[in-house]
């Protein structure tokens, strides 16, 4: 999407047009840094011109969450929990999924995570990028599941990845 922001022709002096541009390097530059996306814009005598094509979404774990739950056809209630059965692989196995895409799509710590999926500690965060990590080296299954879910919050965020 191209939009000019202003457009005054010729009425604005150069010293004016050259803090807009240093203004905008800078503020420019800390989105392209918080969305990983690249915006380019033009600065001419009278005109600023933003080409800005982003589709930012707020990420965040309980999206993705969500992503994985549906993704399962699970409850929630059945996953991100912490008691007894929660250690069973029907349980974790969706649960591990979840830490591993929260780890990688947002930045949350791994005890922050541990909070979102039913209150673990950091160390077990820890085994669960472990084991889901090993699984997806040598689990067909695994590695597919977890290439659909990034496809599908790849998708969200805009991006498209084959």
């Amino acid at each position: 999407m191209q939009k000019t922001i202003i457009d005054i022709a010729d009425l604005m002096p150069e010293r004016i047009i050259q803090e807009i541009r240093n203004f905008l390097d800078l503020y420019i530059k800390g989105i392209e840094a918080a969305s990983g996306e690249q915006i380019s814009y033009e600065v001419e005598m009278g005109t600023i011109t933003l080409d800005i094509s982003l589709n930012i979404i707020d990420l965040n774990a309980d999206i993705i969450k969500r992503i994985v739950l549906h993704h399962f056809n699970r409850d929630a209630g059945k996953i991100f929990y912490k008691g007894k059965g929660s250690g069973k692989r029907e349980v974790a196995y969706p649960r591990y999924i979840a830490i591993r895409l929260i780890d990688q799509y947002t930045r949350l710590t791994l005890s922050e995570i541990g909070k979102e999926v039913g209150g673990y500690d950091h160390a077990t965060m820890l085994h669960a990028k472990k084991t889901i990590k090993d699984l997806y080296e040598v689990d067909r299954t695994v590695k597919n599941d977890i290439n659909e879910l990034e496809k599908i919050i790849n998708k969200k965020l805009g991006r498209e990845i084959k």
